[in-house]
This record gives structure tokens, sequence and C-alpha cells, in this order.
């Protein structure tokens, strides 16, 4: 592997809906294809919202999953076939898309409900996403320096390590990261700034790589960036700021900090990847304004 690379976080979420995007295209499931059509052993807590859940209501948050309920799943000790057992107990909010609620588990399930959807047989859900997010997403755009694995990750002399305050210091953090994280199709990736803009100009190119190739259609590629809720869409959130739309998502994990995003109105990306979250808050809190006021006074 070559080139800085850090934890990107949930904006990996976007990558998610674009794998399941991918399908959509060939026909293998829809976005409103029911989890129990995929997995017909599919619970949750209540039994009108496991008929009734679809792939569209994971991805954007509309499941009836609490985020909170993530607080009480023990990452560390689990695997992601754990997932589907877990949500099955856990108090729903309301009925699918009738209630929102900032959920990894639910963007996890709708992951590993794709995996499902290839192969029904797969017995190892973790590595089957990582396999099919290498097939249909990072090896077709080209982000050849991004993996899910930490430690393959940490053999790259160029993966950058975070860093805290303490005493009013830097210091370096230890990592929460491990391998087989069963939330994973919600952010475990690590990836480098350059796989990032490859990604973002796959988006901005309405699913044509900067290969050349086609990774997904526009159609769907666009779906994911629709809001279903509010200003969240599938792995993307949309604002207005000064009048320019603004489709983006954050990202933070182990002491990482991340922000990609398109505009557009004026065929534009960015990305900017940090490795101190407390140093790096208020910067994120003000790039988007920024860049929209450099636009504004450029154009």
């Amino acid at each position: 592997m070559r080139g800085v690379s850090i934890h990107i976080g949930s904006t990996q979420k976007s990558m998610t809906a674009l794998l399941i995007a991918t399908l959509v295209d060939e026909g293998i499931l829809d976005w409103d294809t029911l989890a129990i059509e995929i997995d017909p052993e599919f619970e949750l807590a209540d039994a009108d919202a496991t008929e009734n859940v679809t792939l569209r209501h994971l991805l954007s948050m509309r499941s009836g999953i609490p985020g909170q309920a993530e607080d009480e799943f023990d990452i560390d000790n689990s695997k992601a076939e754990d997932i589907f057992d877990y949500v099955a107990e856990v108090e729903l909010l309301g009925e699918p898309g009738k209630v929102f609620s900032y959920s990894n588990l639910s963007i996890a399930l709708g992951g590993y409900l794709a995996v499902l959807a290839v192969d029904e047989e797969e017995e190892d859900l973790y590595k089957g996403y990582g396999e099919l997010l290498q097939e249909r997403v990072l090896k077709p755009i080209g982000m050849k320096n991004s993996t899910l694995l930490a430690s393959e990750a940490n053999r790259n002399p160029h993966y950058s390590r975070s860093y805290i305050f303490e005493a009013g210091e830097l210091v370096e953090a230890e990592t929460e990261d491990f391998d087989g994280d069963p939330l994973a199709p919600s952010g475990s990736l690590k990836a480098s700034i350059k796989d990032m803009a490859s990604y973002i100009s796959t988006q901005l190119n309405k699913g044509m790589a900067p290969n050349g190739s086609r990774v997904v259609s526009e159609e769907n590629l666009l779906q994911t960036q629709i809001p279903k809720w509010g200003n969240y869409a599938m792995g993307w959130q949309t604002d207005i700021y000064q009048g320019i739309k603004l489709i983006s998502h954050e990202g933070s994990y182990d002491n990482f900090l991340s922000i990609i995003g398109i505009i557009p109105e004026y065929n534009l990306g960015f990305v900017v990847l940090t490795n101190s979250e407390e140093a790096a808050l208020d910067l994120f809190e003000d790039t988007p304004g920024k860049l929209v006021a450099l636009i504004r006074e450029f154009n």
C-alpha cells in the first residue's frame, strides 16, 4: 500500500449504498426489497416491522432501530452475524419509514443483507462484505490503498496515527480499531486521500470512475443522494448554503475525523481527512460554509 491513509469512519456509509446500487443495477435486488425476502429468518422486535422493513429503510436510517441501541451491543466480542440476533430484541422507535434515527446497526444490516442477496450460503458476513466492497466499489474505482482490516492498515508505513490532547499537548491515541468489526459496513474502512478523491470523482461523474469505466448507473447512484427523511439520504445528507446545494457526510472514529462532499451545481467535490478529532472540530464545522463562500467569490 502506498499513500497516506486514515480511518474514514461514517463517510463509508455512502459506499455501502453504492455497493447496493450496483446490485440494483443487475436486478439482484431492489431498493424496496424486503429484508425477509433476502433472509427469511430476519427478525425485528415487532412483527409488522419484520414484515415491512426494506433495504431503503435500513440505508436511510428509517428502520425504526434506535441509534442508542448500539451502546448495549458488545462490539468487541461479537461477529457480524450476531447483529441479526441482537436487533431482534431491540425495542423499536416506530414503524419502518415512519421514524428516523441515525443507526450504525441499521447500515450494517443493509450491508450484510447485500452479501446474503449475492450468496445466501455465505457464513462469514464480514468477509463477504469485504470481498463485495472490493469487487464492486474499491477495485472498479481504483481505490488501491483502502482496506477494512486494521492489521493490513497498520502494516502500511504510510497509515496515519491519531492524536488526542493531554495536558495541552497532542499525544498519540490508543487505537480502538480491530479486524472483524461487526459494524464494518457503517464505517470501518481505512483509505488514502488519493483513493477518496477517486471516490468523490466517481460520485461527481454520476457513476463513472476516473479510469473511464462505469461503476454504477446514474439512476441508481442518484437514488443514494436523494433525501428520504429531512436532509438525510442513503449515506449522504443534503444542505443548502447560501442557495447552493451541498451533498456531504462526516466520519468520526478512533480519533480520526473526515468529511467528504460534492457540489453538483459547480461539478466540485472535496475530501478532508484529519488525524485528530479534537484539533479538527472547528475546521469541520466551518469547511462547508467557507467552501461555498469561495465559490461565490470566484464565480
